[in-house]
Parts: C-alpha cells; sequence; structure tokens
C-alpha cells in the first residue's frame, strides 16, 4: 500500500478511489467503474488472492506496457516506483 501511496502522490491524485477513479476516466476514457476495481486490486491484497494464472499473465503484460510507456518518457522515479508496486503486487 505504501508504493501505491506514493505512486499516486506522483501523479498527484488523491487517495480516494472515486476521485482517482474519476480523474482517469477523464484522462483516460475508460470507465470509472472499471479503474475503481483496478486501483482496488492494486491496493487490496485479498482480492489479488484467488486470481487467475490467465489474469496474473495479462496483469504482468499490464506492468510492462507500463515500463514501456514510462521509459519512453524517460521517467526514471517513476519505473523505480513502478517496480516496487509490482514486486509487491506479486508477492501479496
Amino acid at each position: 500500500m505504501k508504493v501505491f501511496k506514493q505512486i499516486i502522490s506522483l501523479f498527484g491524485f488523491s487517495l480516494l478511489f472515486n476521485s482517482s477513479a474519476l480523474s482517469l476516466m477523464k484522462l483516460y476514457g475508460i470507465d470509472a467503474g472499471s479503474i475503481k476495481k483496478s486501483l482496488e486490486l492494486l491496493v487490496i491484497s485479498n482480492k489479488r488472492k484467488n486470481l487467475t494464472e490467465r489474469k496474473k499473465t495479462e496483469l504482468k503484460n499490464r506492468f510492462n506496457e507500463a515500463y514501456l510507456f514510462l521509459e519512453e518518457l524517460g521517467f526514471m522515479q517513476g519505473l523505480m516506483k513502478l517496480k516496487e508496486l509490482e514486486l509487491n503486487f506479486f508477492s501479496n
């Protein structure tokens, strides 16, 4: 959770899922409900307990996409935080 809070603070979002989801919806044009579920999956470890192998693979692919995006931006601090988040996410 600490890593997630740090990433959220880097991008200036509040820790309230609803307002973060709404902000991301405006930015990316994705349904706020879907974004909220994704944010909860990142933060609440018991939501990750029953993930299928397919879902875990899909999530690893999304992390890889995020790495590429941050690399293209040259955002090294974001890359380090993303790595921490990924390690925390898949270790719980």
